[in-house]
């Protein structure tokens, strides 16, 4: 996409895989734009011979401040943050929106942690505009598939300001089930290991006791 100011994307290139689906931040930023209408064309493209380009508009009208607008009040805020992810508590497969503020253009990294410290989804990792900016969490990781049901940490990262929201995924599967039946499978096996030696030596001393 060509360099345009008041329009940015992100990640702007990609693998998704068949039947699947990725999620594309789109920001309009108008700071420092005159008033009017700016129009603009996402393009994307495919590595499929037999698929044409997609062209989506990309529209912003800009307009001046009514008076009577408190003072204060801009488009650009005064400090880093994260908000509140919301809801807080989401159903697995539904959406979660991540809010967040910069007070200027810095690269930001946004990632969803499990309870263990473990990355489990990227979803902004490069330089963005300053404003108001809000993502979508899908409860997917980064392989695309719906996480367990559990307690999550979304961080927020840039050069100068580092926070974390939680989030608790409900009406996923259990993965601590999951891990159970691995166990009550594994222990069988070694005790019936001894056992069939056992049973072979008895065997062998029969005959020789005879």
């Amino acid at each position: 996409m060509a360099d345009i100011d008041w329009l940015s994307v992100w990640p702007t290139q990609g693998d998704v895989d068949p039947e699947s689906y990725a999620t594309i931040q789109v920001t309009f930023n108008a700071v420092d734009q005159d008033s009017g209408t700016y129009v603009g064309y996402l393009v994307i493209t495919s590595n499929d011979p037999d698929e044409d380009p997609l062209a989506v508009v990309c529209s912003l009208k800009v307009t001046e401040q009514e008076a009577g607008v408190e003072e204060g009040i801009t488009s650009v805020p005064i400090e880093f943050s994260l908000d509140p992810i919301a809801p807080s508590i989401v159903s697995a497969g539904s959406m979660a929106k991540v809010s967040y503020a910069l007070p200027k253009a810095t690269r930001v990294t946004i990632m969803v942690y499990d309870v263990n410290g473990r990355r489990v989804k990227t979803l902004v990792a490069g330089e963005m505009p300053a404003g108001y900016h809000q993502i979508g969490w899908d409860t997917r990781d980064n392989q695309a598939m719906t996480v367990p049901s559990g307690s999550y940490f979304c961080r927020m990262q840039t050069p100068e300001y580092t926070k974390s929201q939680k989030v608790v995924i409900t009406g996923g599967f259990s993965v601590r089930g999951e891990e159970d039946e691995e166990e009550d499978v594994g222990e069988p096996e070694e005790t019936e290991q001894p056992e069939d030696e056992v049973d072979d030596d008895d065997k062998e001393e029969d005959p020789n006791g005879g």
